[in-house]
């Protein structure tokens, strides 16, 4: 034997609204048994007379369930939608020749009750390549101790440089330019001297 579970409902009324059975009843069609996030949307865009009226209804019996229960309007669905015949206000309108038309201004009762909605038609939570990436992209890495190697492998490489560098400043400043300076003044100068010596004792 089936058991079937009760879920209690809460319900709001509008009486006496002015608009006739019929017309209301194929807005209240629209919402019977959908969830009121998207039935709130859907009587937002429709252009009919009674969306704005339903949608009254519909918003007074979320705050029912919300003081009554505490339920949030995402787990609330549509489980009732009536539209009962009110009383028929009769008007009559002047014609030609005297006669009167007579005009009959209908109402009608809306009713509308949620409940909270089984777990079949909760909507499932369904992960995302994206956000499997991004996840994927922000978590750590698992290893910790691969980080401190390359600092080690860089101090040496870095300070390598700057030991070679000095003695190639250094060389060519004391040993090479002191040497080239001297070298011409005296020993090529003396020995031009000797020569002419030497040439006029020949001659002599």
């Amino acid at each position: 034997m089936a058991t079937t579970t009760i879920t209690e409902s809460y319900a709001a009324t509008h009486k006496f609204a002015r608009i006739s059975a019929r017309k209301a009843r194929r807005v209240v069609d629209l919402i019977r048994g959908v969830p009121v996030e998207k039935a709130l949307v859907d009587l937002r865009f429709c252009l009919r007379r009674a969306s704005p009226m339903v949608s009254k209804v519909l918003r007074s019996a979320i705050a029912n369930a919300e003081q009554a229960a505490g339920l949030e309007p995402n787990s609330l669905y549509v489980s009732k939608a009536i539209v009962d015949e009110g009383p028929t206000f009769k008007r009559w309108r002047p014609r030609a020749m005297g006669r009167a038309f007579p005009r009959t201004k209908r109402t009608s009762h809306i009713r509308l009750e949620v409940a909270e909605m089984p777990d079949d038609m909760r909507p499932r939570q369904k992960e995302s390549k994206a956000g499997t990436a991004k996840e994927a992209a922000v978590a750590p890495t698992p290893t910790t101790e691969a980080d401190p190697v390359p600092s080690e492998v860089v101090a040496p490489v870095d300070s390598a440089p700057s030991e070679v560098a000095a003695p190639v400043d250094s060389a060519p400043s004391g040993d090479v330019a002191a040497p080239v300076d001297s070298a011409p003044s005296d020993d090529v100068a003396a020995p031009s001297d000797d020569g002419e010596a030497q040439a006029e004792n020949k001659q002599e």
